[in-house]
């Protein structure tokens, strides 16, 4: 009775939202129509993307298969063209090196990423703190701590990163061993592989008593929740109009993130006070040391800022190495590797391990966010794409990552096939790296290149070989690859595996 009783208050709740809601959109769209902005001469706008319908535009299509809408399109039109989502309105950039990269170095004061993350609804579901302030701060401190996180430097070289591949391999593994047993016999790959990452991160960010304070197993289960809100959250807001996105996706999640919060902050703050300083996490250390503001914020921002970081580097690191994984296992051969690393596990033998590299590098070539890397236009001008597709101000322009990774212009003929030994990234035998990115686009590029690059590399990388350690082995027939989250490629249905010890 409580339970339909519930029900009927969320829909009367969103029906007395619903009304409002609506004159606002009629009112936005009259405003557009009167506002709208005069092409300039000699330019052109971007061609449509093919098979868009009234009011839905390209949203069915693009739902059914983004992979190969977007790929489709690109052969169509060309690789720049408008898409339409049920309304949100975006120029999408295809493969074309020259043009992604005149994106890719626009400043933000042009083309700000900033705005775009906000408008797509991390200004309410991860808030505007992390959204404006976060991002740079962590580029900060994984430069100092780290080293040049901008450059694609191979295992090898010395960085602050090689110190970290021993206690990493360390923490993932207590986490995997902590993660499978509450598994039986078998157990979903792609959640225990992010339960694993998220306990991992925590406890090297944070620190294994903040984890303890905030309720452990307990934590790690609300802060998976919180995440797949998000996630189900920006995939709702991308095709409907912010006046009922607002209300009805976006709102309820910023209650449950400042609700984790408030959570976070409280067992930080015991963690503080009455654990060993050095017990408590590299992130964790670094906020009372790093210059400037984050040592004077108020601990409840230091969580949010905190949350930020986890929600960022642990999800994504967790997809790839288990879309690794079943690659793997699909071609057999790479237990000895991964068996060198665990007899003694360091950067150097991680170096060694080119079969795992070459199958990560693939692996997250394939499974690419199918559109990233959003720009909102906020020069006064407009911005101007390959010299002639005028977008105004205001407009949004994204990278579609998966188009330019299937492109046979620029991956070959076999664009599309699963190939590790691609020379693109390096010569047989030696560590392999990233190849161009304005190529392999994974990571973005330019201003706004994923600081996390290298670490989220070598996190993968170590639960991979965890993983065929332990004696992982599928537990039943793959599901197909699915584009259907605002994340890397996951697969349509749970992969079920098991472990031979």
């Amino acid at each position: 009775m409580d339970i339909h009783l519930e029900n009927l208050e969320r829909e009367a709740t969103m029906l007395n939202w619903a009304l409002p809601a609506l004159l606002l959109l009629l009112a936005g769209v009259i405003w557009r129509v009167v506002t709208a902005k005069r092409l300039p001469a000699g330019l052109t706008t971007a061609p449509w993307a093919p098979g868009g319908i009234p009011i839905l535009g390209h949203a069915l299509r693009y739902r059914t298969n983004p992979a190969a809408f977007l790929s489709s399109s690109c052969a169509s039109v060309g690789p720049v063209f408008r898409l339409n989502l049920a309304g949100k309105r975006m120029v999408v950039v295809g493969p074309d090196s020259a043009v992604i990269k005149e994106v890719a170095t626009a400043s933000e004061s042009i083309l700000s990423a900033r705005r775009a993350v906000a408008e797509i609804g991390f200004n309410e579901t991860l808030g505007s703190l992390n959204v404006y302030f976060g991002t740079d701060l962590h580029k900060r401190w994984i430069k100092e701590t780290y080293g040049a996180w901008w450059a694609r430097q191979p295992h090898d070289a010395p960085s602050g990163l090689r110190d970290e591949i021993r206690p990493l391999w360390r923490s993932l593994d207590r986490s995997l061993e902590r993660e499978r047993a509450a598994s039986l016999r078998a157990a979903d790959l792609f959640g225990l592989a992010r339960a694993t990452v998220l306990r991992c991160q925590v406890e090297r960010l944070l620190g294994a008593p903040v984890l303890e304070a905030a309720g452990d197993a307990a934590f790690i289960s609300a802060f998976m929740s919180f995440q797949d809100r998000i996630e189900d959250a920006t995939a709702k807001a991308a095709v409907l109009p912010r006046t009922l996105s607002l209300p009805l996706v976006l709102w309820p999640v910023a209650r449950m993130r400042r609700k984790l919060t408030r959570r976070l902050a409280a067992a930080i703050a015991c963690a503080e006070r009455g654990a060993d300083p050095a017990t408590l996490g590299s992130w964790l250390r670094a906020a009372a040391t790093l210059p400037g503001e984050l040592a004077r914020r108020p601990s409840a921002q230091v969580a949010e800022l905190a949350i930020g970081l986890l929600f960022a580097s642990h999800k994504n690191p967790s997809i790839g190495a288990a879309q690794t994984l079943c690659a793997l296992l699909e071609l057999g051969d790479t237990h000895p590797t991964a068996s060198r690393l665990a007899a003694s596990p360091g950067a150097e033998a991680l170096a060694g391990c080119h079969t795992i590299q070459r199958c990560v590098l693939e692996t997250l070539r394939l499974c690419a966010h199918a559109i990233g890397a959003v720009r909102t236009v906020v020069a006064p001008g407009g911005f101007v794409l390959a010299g002639r597709y005028w977008v105004a101000r205001g407009e949004t322009i994204a990278l579609a990552h998966v188009a330019v990774h299937r492109s046979t212009e620029v991956w070959g003929a076999d664009a599309d096939a699963f190939r590790p030994s691609r020379p693109e990234y390096g010569e047989a035998g030696a560590p392999a790296s990233p190849p161009s990115e304005y190529e392999y686009t994974t990571f973005s590029q330019g201003l706004h290149t994923c600081p996390g690059e290298r670490l989220a590399l070598r996190t993968m990388e170590l639960l991979v070989a965890h993983f065929l350690t332990k004696g992982a082995a599928l537990d039943g027939p793959l599901p197909p690859v699915s584009f259907e989250r605002a994340t890397l490629a996951q697969r349509e249905r749970v992969v079920a595996i098991r472990f031979a010890r």
